[in-house]
């Protein structure tokens, strides 16, 4: 079956301005084509073995067509081609468009054309248009009514309540500054019977001691509370008759970050520490230092008058287990600074690293390999 096309005649040239009879196509047809006839400087141009295109800018971007989508050279025609337009290649509103021709042995000499204009319009049958039968006018009356019915509805709101069980469910419409308002009471249901229990969590890990633990534990444990209980065990075997508890010497027993410097004392037939190994708590230190194994978990006292440094060293030195505490207070008029050897940090607040001044004391606790944290009065 034969096609119809609308065909625009048209002439281009690639350098000067030739007048064209304006024209305009509808967006969707299918049927359009440009007949052209391309000329340079007024000379036919022969696009035997060239490479000619059409690029298109319109509304919704730009598109170019070739002899693969729609242009046909003219046979026996110099200068002459078809283009087939598609409605892919533009949009409604104005379009401009350049013929580009591209010659040599590897099309790499391109030349553009004047551009030219034309206007597209849309097409009145859209997938909004009904078709006309004697049922049109209910139609339009079921229209009007459903653009009535979603005016109403813009000017309805509704709220709800919640009442208390055994109330009745109620509704009311109130006009609220020409807004319909409907408030609806809904009750609460009634509490239902309490749940029975539920499973049995699983079992919890064991718990840990902390060394903090482990001191206050020990710290309770008085010569006067272990003096006490030797004598009564002395006096239940008195009260038997049989042979009556002398209490001996204890001996040396381990301390525990307590009692002398070398880690044991020697406890009396009471099982008191002597004072002089008590008192091995406090360490006092007169120049300059550097903390060792045997200083965890006592007071570090400095009496010097002249300012002197205490170093915290690496833990390849003096391995402390983390979480140990040392005690530093300041007893002489000289500065005391805390000093890190290699590798070691220390954290303070602000930064600060020396005493605030006579009678300042301050607290060192290992929190990793080789990592100190300060605090208490510094400067």
């Amino acid at each position: 079956m034969e096609q119809e096309f609308k065909t625009y005649t048209m002439a281009i040239d690639m350098v000067r301005t030739i007048g064209q009879p304006p024209f305009e196509v509808v967006w969707g047809d299918t049927g359009n084509l440009l007949s052209v006839t391309l000329t340079n400087d007024g000379r036919a141009i022969d696009l035997t073995d060239k490479y000619v295109c059409v690029v298109f800018r319109s509304s919704i971007g730009t598109a170019l067509q070739d002899n693969t989508n729609g242009l046909t050279l003219t046979p026996g025609a110099t200068g002459a081609f078809s283009l087939k337009l598609l409605p892919e290649s533009y949009g409604a509103g104005d379009v401009s468009a350049d013929i580009q021709v591209y010659s040599g042995e590897d099309k790499e000499t391109l030349i553009t054309s004047r551009r030219f204009t034309f206007r597209c319009r849309n097409a009145l049958l859209n997938d909004r248009t009904m078709q006309a039968n004697g049922t049109y006018p209910p139609l339009i009356e079921a229209t009007h009514r459903a653009e009535n019915a979603a005016k109403a509805l813009e000017r309805l709101s509704v709220t709800a309540e919640t009442l208390e069980p055994g109330q009745a469910a109620a509704a009311a419409v109130t006009d609220v500054n020409g807004r319909k308002m409907i408030t609806l009471g809904i009750p609460k249901g009634e509490k239902g019977a309490q749940g029975g229990p539920g499973p049995a969590g699983p079992q919890g890990a064991p718990g840990e001691v902390s060394m903090a633990q482990l001191q206050t534990a020990i710290a309770s444990v008085t010569p006067e509370s272990i003096g006490a209980a030797a004598a009564s065990h002395a006096a239940s075997h008195a009260a038997g008759g049989a042979d009556a508890l002398t209490p001996a010497a204890i001996g040396a027993v381990p301390a525990v970050e307590r009692g002398a410097a070398n880690g044991v004392a020697t406890l009396d037939t009471a099982g008191k520490v002597a004072a002089a190994q008590a008192s091995a708590a406090i360490v006092e230190k007169t120049a300059a230092y550097t903390i060792a194994l045997t200083d965890a978990g006592k007071l570090v006292t400095l009496t010097a008058d002249t300012a002197l440094t205490v170093t915290l060293p690496a833990n390849s030195a003096a391995a402390f287990p983390i979480g140990t505490e040392i005690e530093l207070a300041q007893l002489g008029a000289g500065a005391v600074t805390v000093a890190a050897a290699e590798g070691v940090t220390v954290h303070s607040l602000d930064g600060s690293v020396k005493l605030a001044g006579q009678y300042a004391a301050v607290c060192l606790k290992k929190i990793a390999a080789d990592t100190w944290l300060l605090g208490g009065a510094l400067e």
